[in-house]
């Protein structure tokens, strides 16, 4: 969509410079008709700009959107796992994937949280709702949340 605003512009520009410069027929009837054309074509190219640029920002917004709730549920979920004050402290968090693009956020539909966590001890079995709402009401956002627990074990030999 940029390239094609980028084109636009270019024309655009080279049509006004081309009519300011001079470049016109020389025969006064044919110079009203080249000029009726050049002030359509600069019309439609203009419109044209306007709604691709339109469309532009609004997917930058969503992905500005987008972007700032992935921080935001990605520190939220750390924070219920990692450090001293971290409520789920006795599980390790592995990994933390938020699935939510653009188009969701227009579409007003809830992000993905996924979370993988290794449990020590038995996990809370409403993890995953404690999850959503501690993410939904943070963020603003209705997230649907699901928690994969993982667990391993190491031989003795094992070193990290």
């Amino acid at each position: 969509m940029n390239v094609l605003v980028n084109l636009l512009s270019i024309n655009l520009t080279a049509l006004a410079l081309l009519w300011v410069a001079g470049y016109r027929p020389e025969m006064l009837r044919s110079a009203g008709t080249a000029r009726s054309k050049t002030l359509s074509r600069i019309a439609v190219i203009v419109v044209a700009i306007v709604v691709l640029s339109a469309g532009l920002g609004l997917d930058t917004y969503a992905t500005n959107q987008t972007a700032v709730y992935n921080q935001q549920a990605t520190g939220e979920v750390r924070e219920l796992f990692v450090g001293p004050q971290a409520e789920f402290g006795n599980s390790e968090l592995i990994e933390t994937r938020v699935t939510y693009r653009p188009l969701d956020f227009y579409r007003d539909n809830p992000a993905q949280l996924r979370v993988v966590v290794d449990p020590t001890g038995t996990p809370p079995p409403d993890l995953a709702q404690q999850i959503d709402d501690r993410v939904s009401e943070r963020t603003g956002k209705e997230t649907a949340v699901e928690v994969v627990f993982v667990q391993s074990q190491e031989s003795s030999k094992w070193t990290e």
